[in-house]
């Protein structure tokens, strides 16, 4: 990364876990933020089409984009069963984060600025 990109990595609205909380009724849409994100110095969770608006918003173009680890449960959950789910599976779920960024817990997006803009 040049000193002229910016990454950034934010909370994914539509992550897996987003949706099945959704899907279970624990939560009205994949908009909302939980206790977790409300304890972080994060205000808000995004898709990928926000962070790129919002980017653009700003004067950045995203040039390249991603994300971090497919986490089905909630973040106590996980600190929880990852010790018995073993290396493997959290290797695993790294890896379908980075391949299905859409899925994934948080996401990213690297920008540099928008010299059209």
């Amino acid at each position: 990364m040049t000193p002229d990109i910016n990454k950034h990595a934010v909370p994914n609205s539509e992550s897996c876990r987003q949706l099945l909380a959704q899907a279970m009724g624990l939560i009205p849409n994949t908009k909302v933020m939980s206790e977790r994100i409300h304890s972080l110095p994060q205000h808000r969770v995004y898709a990928m089409t926000r962070l790129q608006a919002e980017s653009a918003k700003n004067g950045l173009r995203v040039i390249q984009e991603g994300g971090y680890l497919i986490k089905p449960f909630t973040h106590s959950q996980m600190a929880c069963m990852s010790p018995r789910l073993g290396i493997d599976v959290m290797n695993g779920l790294l890896e379908r984060g980075e391949r299905v960024p859409h899925l994934a817990s948080e996401i990213w997006g690297e920008a540099e600025m928008d010299d059209g803009a």
